[in-house]
């Protein structure tokens, strides 16, 4: 039984992941923006949002949200 469900597990795992591949890689594709356009774009995303800045200021805005909400 435990070797059957070890067989599933893995066999659910390889079709998951290579349909996820089909389905991004298609939507890639429907785009219409090239591949090294789309690695510029996502390495500026993350550089934004992982930037000691970036979070300091969305740490200012909650607080500035949260005074208003409930000091008004």
């Amino acid at each position: 039984m435990r070797s059957d469900l070890g067989d599933w597990i893995r066999h659910r795992l390889k079709k998951g992941i290579a349909d996820q591949g089909t389905d991004a890689q298609n939507i890639v594709d429907a785009c219409g923006i090239e591949v090294p356009e789309l690695r510029e774009q996502w390495s500026h995303q993350r550089s934004a949002q992982l930037s000691i800045r970036a979070r300091k200021f969305r740490m200012l805005l909650f607080l500035f949200k949260f005074l208003i909400t409930f000091h008004l």
